[in-house]
């Protein structure tokens, strides 16, 4: 008998547990009323989106459960603060982080406990069983539903009572423990005195598990039939075929093959009205063993054909399916992320510079990009069902995208150049300079900086975590960072910039749920223009510099632009230069490619060598050379890293 197939029948209730609250409403209307409502219907409308969304987008589902937490605690909702921690329970079990679901559901059984709200007691109760029972718990599990027993039949929830019977059923069956039909048995009966056709067929079904593993056919024949008699009753067609089918294997098993056929064809008329591939994909597998059995060969390869073709729709039906799912799925998350990105926008318009403005553009023509291909993928997926005849504009189609795409990548990269200070303006400032910089790819994680004061020119050369649309992404936020540091705090110390970006960057990282270790590297100068004193700081990046022909080198403070787990505040290096001394700053990407005869890096040696050898030429020269070297160096291997390397002449 198809064990398996009854089997799945004993968590049917799990998931009405999870899902059980009340979901009265579409979520745009939610959405909706949820601006325009205050007090505990705003708390109530917190709750109801947290449960909406827990399966469709389990990230918008902590969003609004921890919002409508905090509202509730503010605000002293206690009824809704439980019920919103139940569904932050429930999202993290659907996200199988079943300790963090284990500790808001203990805060919620506390909660209702002292509300005295015996349905949330008994919700939460079943909920924590059903954690244990995840992890392979027995015991707690068991202990779990037993006080959850004893609640609902205190307060007389009989619904509630057959519930966990039927859970703790489960519980033991998973244990191979016969003591799995009591429970059922038990169930079955409060069932049928409450009329809960579901609950009954599941017992039903349950208990012929039972019987057949007994070996007693009889009984497990009457069970299954009692379960067809209700099917018929609710007009649940899948409940029918299962019945139909469970039935048909255990006259399979008696070796009772006119009778197993019999209750097989019921299956096919149905599966086949209802157009249930899945169903049908098991029924004719059962005939074609049956016929093969039997030696009936004809009849067992063309079964063994059905269900070959059943199975095949039965995977277009389920990717159609899938491809619904995930423009559902992205539509949401783009509405949430557009939102969100829209009430950036309100908080920071009075203090966020263009910069940051275009910093917010960038991110949304990202999200554009993504959103693209998630739709080219749709696309292709269906364009792959078409007959060979259409393969001429399918390679059209996608020649149209691969081009759209390219385009709005070399958009975002004119984007970021717009964050950096224009070429013409970097020369004009520093007059006797060069800047080598030389992305991996068409975005970049590397970029340079510069800020002219009164009396100081700051500059920097800087390297962001990854490079391409990741490290572009970290370098518009980096960017922003020095900007305000120097522009919007009035900072002059290139120790307290740094100390200063590095709170504004870990600012924008922890408002993501995400546990975020991106960062930058830094090399930062200011120069005063009219003593030629050079203060300087570094995150990791050391600084190089000729004074009167003589190479020198200030290391960096060993830590980066980010997350590190004891910072320190970044040190301020004051060095009194001459007239024509040079000064050196750049990123790893330079002295990290590899190359050469033996495919080795380039390294730091090398790289200072090339520099002090030529640093009697011209800037311009010196930055030929630099190219020339690399691009030799590299050959036909691929660039490694984004490149940055920057000279000044005093």
């Amino acid at each position: 008998m198809d064990i398996l197939k009854l089997a799945l029948r004993i968590f049917y209730l799990i998931l009405l547990v999870i899902t059980s609250q009340p979901l009265i409403s579409s979520i745009d209307s939610l959405k909706l009323a949820l601006n325009n409502s205050n007090g505990t219907q705003k708390a109530v409308i917190y709750s109801e989106l947290c449960f909406k969304y827990c399966r469709l987008n389990p990230d918008s589902a902590l969003f609004y459960g921890k919002n409508g937490l905090t509202f509730s605690k503010k605000n002293g909702f206690k009824t809704s603060e439980a019920d919103l921690l139940l569904g932050i329970g429930n999202v993290y079990y659907e996200k199988g982080k079943y300790n963090m679901a284990l500790e808001y559901y203990i805060q919620a059984d506390k909660l209702y406990e002292t509300l005295k709200i015996e349905k949330g007691m008994i919700e939460t109760g079943m909920n924590m069983g059903l954690v244990y029972a995840e992890q392979n718990l027995f015991e707690n599990a068991l202990a779990q539903y037993n006080i959850v027993l004893e609640r609902s039949k205190a307060s007389g929830n009989k619904k509630a009572y057959a519930d966990c019977l039927n859970l703790l059923g489960g519980l033991y069956y998973q244990k191979d423990d016969f003591k799995a039909q009591k429970y059922w048995e038990e169930g079955f009966e409060i069932y049928k005195f409450l009329n809960d056709i579901d609950g009954v067929m599941t017992c039903l079904g349950n208990i012929a598990v039972i019987y057949q593993e007994r070996g007693n056919f009889e009984k497990a024949l009457t069970s299954l039939k009692t379960c067809l008699v209700y099917a018929k009753k609710s007009e649940d067609q899948k409940g029918l075929v299962a019945a139909y089918h469970n039935i048909a294997l255990v006259y399979r098993d008696k070796k009772d093959y006119p009778n197993a056929i019999k209750y097989l064809d019921s299956c096919v008329f149905i599966g086949e009205k209802i157009r249930d591939f899945g169903d049908l994909v098991e029924t004719y597998h059962t005939l074609h063993e049956i016929y093969r059995d039997q030696n009936k060969l004809d009849k067992a390869l063309k079964y063994y054909d059905l269900s070959v073709k059943a199975k095949d729709s039965l995977q277009s039906q389920t990717q159609n399916n899938q491809l619904i799912e995930m423009s559902t799925k992205y539509d949401t998350e783009k509405k949430e992320a557009q939102n969100k990105l829209l009430n950036q926008q309100i908080e920071l318009k009075n203090v966020e510079s263009s910069r940051q403005q275009i910093a917010i553009v960038l991110i949304v023509i990202i999200l554009g990009i993504v959103g693209f291909v998630v739709f080219i993928l749709i696309r292709q997926n269906r364009i792959k069902q078409k007959v060979n005849s259409e393969l001429a504009e399918k390679n059209h189609i996608i020649e149209e995208q691969h081009k759209d795409i390219t385009d709005s990548i070399q958009y975002s990269k004119r984007i970021q150049e717009a964050i950096m200070p224009p070429i013409h303006l970097w020369e004009k400032t520093l007059t006797d300079s060069f800047l080598l910089y030389k992305p991996k790819d068409v975005l970049s994680g590397d970029f340079y900086w510069m800020e002219k004061t009164k009396d100081s020119i700051y500059f920097a050369a800087c390297d962001c975590t990854g490079h391409g649309v990741p490290g572009a992404m970290v370098s518009v936020i980096c960017s922003t960072a020095l900007n305000r540091a120097v522009k919007e705090f009035g900072l002059k110390v290139t120790g307290q910039i740094l100390d200063k970006v590095r709170e504004l960057v870990l600012e924008t990282f922890e408002k993501s749920e995400s546990n975020v270790q991106d960062g930058m590297d830094i090399s930062l100068c200011c120069l005063n223009t009219k003593t030629l004193e050079l203060t300087w700081s570094g995150a990791n990046n050391p600084l190089w510099y000729l004074h009167k022909g003589e190479p020198k080198e200030v290391t960096a403070t060993k830590q980066p632009i980010g997350k590190v787990d004891d910072p320190k505040p970044f040190a301020t290096h004051t060095i009194q230069l001459s007239k024509n001394d040079i000064i050196y700053i750049f990123t790893d990407g330079y002295a990290d490619q590899f190359g050469g005869p033996k495919g080795k890096k380039f390294k730091y040696k090398q790289l200072k060598e090339l520099l002090v050898s030529n640093a009697n030429k011209s800037m311009k020269e010196q930055c030929e050379i630099l190219l020339n070297a690399f691009n030799n160096w590299k050959g036909n291997l691929e660039q490694v890293d984004d490149v940055c390397v920057i000279g000044v002449r005093v």
